[in-house]
């Protein structure tokens, strides 16, 4: 009888679930009644039909979505976290996300977008994180990326981006977090950074920069504590650019081509004298050649030194200037004996 019972009261859960317009689309699974992963879609620009009344959580990867139009969210107008990840997204439309007042996450990454519109989220005042790493961005001169009174976070890794105006990030002023890493940037102009008064941390690993550029000045990021700079093509610390961020404490230099000779102290002094870590190691001469570069206190310059422009190390010069003096002091010998 308890077994009856049993079917019974799972039978009326049931009903009851299912009259609060709780389903789940044959293509997703959903862990609780918000919330919903999917795996597939009926058509490009739609999103799985079925998904529960009230759904705050929708995670569509791996599928066919294509684009993104006006009305394509206009059956999920509660959700706080979307990810449309790898699903071939090639366009959005301008107003897509409009119907989402309370989102506050939003994942576009692995997609092949190319551009957004600026103004896109100024209708989504709670959204505080946008993941588009994996794309295919561009941003034209004189140009803003995105407008947003309430990103606190921006992921742009892996995007392609080989260059960055001064104003591209103007319109995000309560960015904290920065993600540019894996991209193609060639230099790093810290006019881009002043705009973002609240910013704390940027990650720009992996690039290509070779400079660091502060002219003419820029004025302070008062809260940027922490840079990232490791993976990049830097040889030597521009302390005027980096003193544009006003709290930094750490700067990480890893894995760049420092070169440790007279020109590197006066960076590794300032950097000292201000409390900030900055790891990294020399590149060149050939003897400190994986050093610590904080730890070379007295690099010395000398004609031989070698810097980028040199095409062989000192010890080849000083082997091959050897060698002119041995064949002298030879010529020498038979000159005396032939007078003789």
């Amino acid at each position: 009888m308890s077994q009856v019972f049993s079917g019974l009261e799972a039978l009326v859960v049931l009903v009851v679930l299912a009259s609060c317009g709780v389903s789940c689309p044959t293509s997703c699974d959903c862990p609780s009644i918000s919330e919903a992963v999917c795996y597939s879609n009926p058509a490009p620009g739609r999103l799985p039909s079925g998904l529960p009344t009230g759904i705050t959580s929708l995670v569509l990867g791996h599928a066919n979505l294509s684009y993104l139009a006006n009305d394509t969210m206009s059956a999920v107008r509660t959700l706080q976290r979307l990810e449309l990840r790898d699903v071939r997204l090639k366009w959005v439309q301008a107003g897509a996300f409009h119907a989402l007042a309370s989102l506050q996450t939003l994942g576009l990454q692995d997609n092949f977008l190319d551009y957004l519109e600026p103004n896109m989220f100024l209708d989504n005042p709670r959204l505080w994180f946008l993941d588009l790493s994996g794309n295919d961005l561009h941003v034209a001169n004189n140009s803003v990326f995105l407008i947003s009174l309430s990103l606190r976070e921006l992921n742009a890794s892996r995007c392609r981006l080989d260059y960055l105006p001064d104003q591209a990030f103007q319109g995000l002023l309560e960015l904290r977090v920065l993600h540019l890493e894996g991209n193609y940037l060639h230099f790093l102009h810290m006019r881009m950074l002043s705009p973002l008064l609240q910013l704390t941390h940027i990650y720009l690993q992996d690039n290509r920069i070779n400079s660091l550029r502060n002219t003419p000045a820029a004025s302070p990021a008062p809260l940027l504590s922490h840079m990232d700079l490791s993976g990049n093509l830097l040889t030597t610390v521009n302390t005027d650019a980096v003193g544009v961020a006003g709290a930094l404490r750490q700067l990480l230099m890893l894995r760049n081509p420092l070169v440790c000779d007279c020109r590197l102290a006066p960076a590794r002094s300032w950097l000292e004298a201000r409390g900030i870590e900055a790891p990294g190691h020399c590149a060149a001469p050939l003897h400190l050649v994986g050093v610590d570069w904080r730890g070379v206190h007295e690099p010395a310059c000398s004609t031989g030194a070698l810097t980028p422009g040199h095409s062989r190390p000192p010890a080849a010069l000083a082997s091959a200037e050897q060698g002119l003096a041995q064949s002298a002091a030879v010529l020498a010998c038979f000159s005396v004996l032939l007078l003789v």
